[in-house]
């Protein structure tokens, strides 16, 4: 079934008169994990993370951190890093990210295993536009993006 993110928040399956949404991660791997390492590169372990984080805390919304993934496959992988690093130019680290097919596989890999166990919506969670730029620039070894804030004269 195909729902809106709106609609899952004004009527939430539940049956609550409010959604919970919740950013569970770093929660959920300090109790359940008890602060191992999250299991991203294996599916059915993540699988059984996400499911006991949705069943511990039974949001209305189950939500896969597209941005902590990806900064784990750049922390995990020195030939990924070492590619987004190759231009300083900002935009590159992020294009080359994206366009990484092992990166791409994975994700695609993790959102399949964790879909269909849960009960709640699958809402893919990504930073804002502006961090999307700038973590992958960080992450691969490139100085800081420079401050794009526009400002009034």
């Amino acid at each position: 079934m195909t729902t809106t993110l709106a609609e899952v928040i004004t009527q939430p399956q539940s049956g609550r008169t409010r959604a919970v949404v919740l950013d569970f991660h770093e929660y959920a791997q300090s109790v359940i994990l008890q602060g191992r390492d999250v299991p991203w590169q294996q599916p059915t372990a993540y699988s059984n993370f996400f499911g006991q984080a949705q069943g511990l805390l039974k949001p209305d919304v189950a939500m896969l951190d597209l941005g902590t993934l990806y900064a784990n496959a750049v922390a995990t992988n020195d030939g990924l890093r070492a590619s987004m690093s190759a231009r300083s130019r900002t935009g590159f680290a992020l294009k080359t990210l994206l366009a990484n097919e092992t990166t791409a596989a994975m994700t695609l890999e993790l959102a399949t295993v964790v879909s269909p166990p849960s009960s709640a919506p699958l809402v893919l969670q990504l930073p804002s536009p502006m961090l999307c730029l700038a973590i992958p620039h960080e992450l691969s070894g490139s100085a800081p993006v420079p401050d794009l804030t526009i400002r009034d004269p």
